[in-house]
């Protein structure tokens, strides 16, 4: 059905931009996610453009949109980042997404919509593949825990998650430098 441009900007929603109603499966999950992000925004239709004000102040700022996006999409935690000017930066990223299951682990990939043969870590082939079982339930990963506590001569515990890790980390007497580097592999 053809309409014009002046009867798709005074529409209520926004489905009447399309051609062809939105499909089942993922397409109608983006659709939704794409709408909810919408929802706070108030489309105010004029002869030439469409505003958005998201102040209250009468005016678009790009600074205000990104707030919003900011608030959607990146992680809030009650834990304050630590970095370490002792190690390379990219180490201090890795540490932080490993910690904010943000690494491209094969559980994440999946969740993607990454097709792949199998979702099962790529070293034991046992569990989903994911940080938690990388950095703490893997064979592998807990054998080289094990090693690094022998060599930091610090007595070995199972630990089974981040918070686990924080604490057991928190209990161990090293020197303040010492500790912030290792504190990194968490």
């Amino acid at each position: 059905e053809d309409q014009s441009g002046a009867v798709k900007r005074g529409a209520s929603s926004l489905n009447a931009s399309f051609r062809r109603q939105v499909r089942d499966g993922v397409e109608s999950h983006q659709w939704s996610e794409l709408n909810s992000l919408l929802g706070p925004f108030i489309f105010f239709p004029s002869s030439d453009r469409w505003s958005c004000d998201l102040n209250g102040e009468g005016m678009f700022r790009v600074k205000d949109i990104r707030s919003v996006f900011d608030d959607l999409f990146l992680p809030s935690s009650n834990e304050a980042t630590r970095w370490a000017k002792y190690v390379p930066i990219k180490v201090n990223v890795f540490a932080w997404r490993a910690h904010l299951d943000r690494l491209l682990t094969r559980d994440n990939l999946a969740k993607r919509g990454v097709i792949m043969d199998s979702s099962l870590c790529s070293i034991c082939g046992l569990f989903l593949e994911n940080a938690q079982h990388l950095f703490f339930g893997c064979g592998l990963a807990r054998s080289i825990a094990i090693r690094i506590c022998h060599w930091w001569n610090l007595n070995w515990t199972e630990i089974s998650s981040f918070a686990e890790w924080n604490s057991w980390f928190a209990s161990i007497r090293l020197s303040a430098k010492l500790k912030l580097v290792i504190s990194l592999t968490h």
